[in-house]
């Protein structure tokens, strides 16, 4: 199968049985419907499940946050993993701070810097 990152991740060739588990995995209860029910309002224009992929004819399209996780998964369900990575790799910029961060902040930032993605949020006060 094809594990293809850029700006989310595309997945091509799944096993059926792992892409039934994909599907679950990025499904949830829509909370505005749940909410709906519970005070007996309207639901008609509600769904009540969240999905967070897309089938499409280039494959399941998935949030690249859940890249780990999809990845395990697919390990684990026997897959043949052929990783395809085309995210966009920009030239470095320089920064300069002129703060001090707090430990905990300073603890954050290093492990965030482990990491090829995400964000930090480490506000002061």
């Amino acid at each position: 199968m094809k594990f293809t990152l850029n700006s989310k991740v595309i997945l091509k060739g799944l096993k059926s049985g792992t892409e039934r588990q994909i599907r679950k995995l990025l499904t949830m209860q829509n909370p505005a419907y749940v909410d709906a029910v519970k005070m007996d309002r309207y639901t008609g224009n509600l769904k009540p499940e969240l999905a967070f992929y897309r089938n499409t004819p280039d494959g399941l399209i998935c949030p690249r946050g859940a890249a780990a996780k999809l990845f395990g998964l697919c390990r684990r369900c026997g897959e043949t993993i052929e990783v395809i990575d085309r995210r966009q790799e920009l030239d470095p910029v320089e920064f300069t701070f002129n703060g001090t961060l707090r430990t905990l902040q300073a603890d954050a930032v290093a492990d965030v810097l482990k990491r090829d993605h995400g964000t930090l949020s480490a506000p002061t006060g």
